[in-house]
């Protein structure tokens, strides 16, 4: 079983993230509705997983590592409870050159438990798919 195994960043327990080959081939693109706090703007991308889009024209990317579409936590890791859009979450990361200088989960129904908290550009998770 070849399980996609991903750090969870900001939280106190570092947990590793399981999801199936089927998941991990259904779930490939996330669209995220980015803002520029220092601008203001606001623009819509789709990300597709392992990949990075850029953000301004200082080098800033977001990368989106993995998405779980069915969240849940069991035992000590993240995995996906079903292969449907139950409680989607992404795994997304922010990168100034060569370093990652923010990282966190973003949840499309409960944002508020979203550990992505990088003031600089929010992310709203929109939804999640097979990139096409």
């Amino acid at each position: 079983n070849e399980a996609a195994k991903v750090s969870h960043a900001n939280i106190k327990t570092q947990k590793e993230v399981n999801i199936s080959p089927e998941v991990k081939k259904k779930w490939t693109m996330a669209k995220l509705d980015i803002t520029d706090a220092s601008t203001k703007q606001a623009r819509t991308v789709a990300v597709t997983v392992g990949k990075a889009v850029q953000l301004n024209d200082a080098g800033l990317k977001i990368r989106l590592e993995v998405i779980v579409p069915d969240y849940a936590i069991a035992e000590n890791r993240i995995e996906s409870r079903s292969n449907e859009d139950k409680n989607p979450a992404a795994l997304i990361e922010i990168i100034e050159g060569d370093n990652v200088v923010s990282r966190g989960w973003i949840f499309r129904d409960f944002p508020e438990f979203n550990s992505y908290t990088d003031l600089r550009f929010p992310v709203v998770f929109v939804e999640a798919g097979s990139a096409k």
